[in-house]
């Protein structure tokens, strides 16, 4: 089958085009992100390492997510790695991360005395400082909408 070569080039114009824009593709990833930022707070205290994940309840838009600083701020990214979140309504699920320091303590104590070379790979779950309905999107109470616009999350447990 012979094409000619304005047909070739204006395929692949429309292609090009097409995939800047998105055409063709999951509409959920490549959407509209707006900026979230935000605290965590545990009984008015900062929280550090707690990774706060944002799951879209209406299955429109990705989860996003980000990890708390020592001052319990975060930024959240969104799926494709994108600084914010497309807009809509979320259930937040947190997971409390392990400090280095602490995997490092866990990994040195439980490699004592065991004559294992090395010990174990990994240290014991860290322990959440927050109430453990939070730890999973079926049971988290907390929900939060993402608005068209720069948004702030200040979430106090």
């Amino acid at each position: 089958m012979q094409h000619s070569k304005g047909a070739v080039a204006l395929f692949a114009w429309a292609s090009l085009v097409c995939m800047l824009a998105g055409c063709g593709g999951d509409p959920q990833i490549g959407g509209k992100v707006y900026p979230v930022k935000g605290k965590l707070t545990v009984n008015g205290q900062p929280v550090a390492n707690v990774t706060v994940n944002l799951y879209p309840i209406d299955k429109i838009g990705t989860i996003a997510s980000g990890t708390t600083k020592a001052d319990g701020t975060f930024e959240v990214l969104n799926a494709d790695a994108r600084p914010g979140a497309m807009a809509g309504k979320y259930k937040v699920v947190l997971h409390q991360n392990q400090s280095k320091e602490a995997a490092m303590a866990a990994y040195g104590s439980a490699s004592k005395g065991t004559g294992a070379p090395g010990g174990p790979t990994t240290g014991p779950a860290a322990t959440a400082p927050f109430p453990e309905t939070y730890l999973k999107q079926e049971t988290s109470p907390k929900e939060v909408e993402i608005l068209t616009k720069d948004n702030t999350l200040d979430i106090a447990l």
